[in-house]
């Protein structure tokens, strides 16, 4: 490599979060934060749904939490905890906008639904403007 880029070049190299996944600490993160997330979904009150896809995106933002705290486990889940309790009370908040657009497309549902991935800001901000210009 330095032949091609030079003796004084910075070379960076990009990653992605599966390679955390096998971490023995992202392991016990996810493991430990999982079944506490749904007790925060039956137990906190205001939220209105039950965190299905909440639960997958769990394990993504485990690797995020734990590399940020160095390995700190009681760390992790606390930030993984947070993550996954606001994403709850945005989930509900955006069900009722969600069930309007499923119905508009045809789709019938009874309830609420709601199938967006709120792990961003992006994500609710789309909804927010298209709320704001319906």
């Amino acid at each position: 490599m330095q032949k091609q880029m030079g003796k004084d070049a910075e070379l960076n190299i990009g990653m992605d979060c599966a390679l955390a996944l096998g971490d023995p600490a992202t392991i016990t993160v996810t493991v430990i934060t999982i079944p506490l997330t749904m007790l925060c979904a039956l137990i906190l009150p205001g939220i209105m749904i039950f965190p299905i896809g909440v639960l997958m995106s769990i394990i993504y933002m485990t690797t995020m939490t734990v590399m940020a705290s160095n390995g700190n486990v009681i760390r992790s889940i606390i930030s993984t905890l947070l993550f996954s309790i606001v994403v709850m009370y945005l989930g509900g908040y955006v069900a009722p906008g969600a069930t309007q657009f499923l119905h508009g497309a045809g789709v019938g549902l009874q309830g609420q639904g709601t199938d967006f991935v709120l792990t961003g800001p992006w994500e609710v901000l789309t909804y927010w403007l298209s709320t704001v210009f319906h």
